[in-house]
């Protein structure tokens, strides 16, 4: 019987040592390598990667410095983590990201030029990662123009780029604004161009995303020619749950179309910084105005973007007639850090993606951020960034010029 027991136990040993060295192999064969090479990037710029919080392929993630650049070079490892979506993005702080698709253990080389890393070029052997490859080939000899201004455009969002003649001393978002309109002549062939590049490629992250940039520009146009175009598209797409899915469904199909001026509100609840729940019900019933803010803090375009000196000079003169509340995108560790401090006002986490996908779906179109609540919980009007003092003026009545 000891015998017996002696060999059970040392058989356990066995398994369990055979199990930690197949979790330790595992573990190890799941870190994929980044190897950089660049040029005009100074020694010492950090380097930064974004990590997937969630298994949806355009969701939350959370970003933080890996390495810096020295010699022109740059290397770094990291694990893909159990759950998430297989992909991560690299890049410089206060930059563009290129997106990287990988698969556990996967060795990726990335070239570039220049500090806007949106740029760079990421190579290895996922199918994905190949066909995002070509289509980045495809637009720089296609559609140059349009790409060189994108460019100039993102660089400025994130407040990057160069004083020229083109701009003079224009602020980052007066020049990335310029630059946005310098592009509007170019979209119809940006449109026409890449809807026959990508009838009959695979679906990818990069037609996904392109795709989005399409449907943003017909639904804008009014034009149904285009939205059917659209439509046989977005009938590739392998499901509808991402953030780019949702907001090309509601603009390719009425039934799921956001709710607009005149509707009543839908209630919804969130978290605030503290874990307590708030609902937009229990906002309204102060009997105050509500002005609804989307708002990606952790974005550099969005940061630049957003009016928040606006914001709160409104609510320090008018918050004993208007609430405002921020739905805000970003991972919950960066929800509350010093980076993107807490607002005087209520803010609440879209930090899971179904709450985001059930609001941002409900309530926001293309391009609005801002939305203008009666006390009575009706939704007055709806508007981008840059037309927030015009709605302030046309749907707050305490406001006299």
């Amino acid at each position: 019987m000891k015998h017996l027991f002696i060999t059970y136990s040392m058989l356990m040993l066995c398994a369990l040592n055979c199990w930690a060295q197949e979790t330790k192999t595992s573990a190890k064969d799941s870190i994929c390598v980044f190897d950089g090479t660049l040029t005009n990037v100074p020694d010492g710029t950090e380097i930064w990667v974004s990590v997937p919080n969630t298994e949806e392929r355009s969701g939350v993630c959370t970003l933080f410095p890996v390495t810096t650049v020295k010699d022109g070079k740059f290397h770094f490892e990291r694990a893909l983590e159990p759950g998430k979506s297989p992909y991560f993005g690299v890049e410089m702080r206060n930059s563009m990201s290129v997106r990287v698709e990988v698969y556990p253990g996967m060795k990726t080389t990335i070239t570039g030029d220049g500090m806007n890393s949106r740029t760079w070029t990421a190579v290895n052997d996922h199918p994905d990662q190949k066909e995002s490859n070509i289509y980045k080939k495809f637009k720089r000899e296609k559609l140059a123009d349009f790409v060189a201004i994108e460019n100039k455009m993102q660089m400025a969002y994130c407040g990057i780029y160069e004083d020229s003649t083109e701009v003079g001393k224009k602020s980052s978002i007066e020049a990335a604004r310029y630059y946005r309109s310098q592009l509007a002549p170019l979209m119809e062939e940006y449109f026409n161009t890449m809807y026959e590049f990508m009838k009959d490629r695979p679906f990818c992250y990069s037609y996904e995303y392109e795709t989005s940039g399409l449907v943003d520009y017909a639904y804008r146009k009014k034009d149904e020619e285009k939205l059917e175009k659209c439509r046989k598209l977005y009938a590739k797409f392998p499901d509808d749950n991402s953030s780019y899915a949702i907001r090309i469904k509601k603009e390719l199909q009425p039934q799921y179309k956001s709710l607009e001026a005149g509707d009543q509100v839908k209630d919804f609840t969130l978290n605030d910084h503290d874990g307590k729940p708030h609902s937009i019900l229990e906002t309204l019933g102060k009997g105050k105005y509500l002005l609804l803010e989307l708002a990606f803090k952790n974005c550099e375009a969005e940061k630049v973007e957003r009016p928040k000196e606006v914001l709160k000079e409104l609510f320090s003169k008018y918050s004993d007639k208007l609430d405002i509340v921020t739905l805000t995108s970003c991972a919950k560790d960066i929800f509350d850090s010093k980076d993107f401090p807490r607002e005087k006002w209520l803010e609440l986490g879209l930090n899971d993606m179904s709450s985001y996908n059930a609001i941002d779906g409900t309530y926001f179109a293309w391009g609005e951020r801002f939305i203008f609540i009666s006390p009575e919980g009706k939704i007055l009007a709806k508007y981008d960034s840059d037309k927030l003092q015009e709605g302030m003026k046309k749907n707050f009545p305490f406001i006299v010029e």
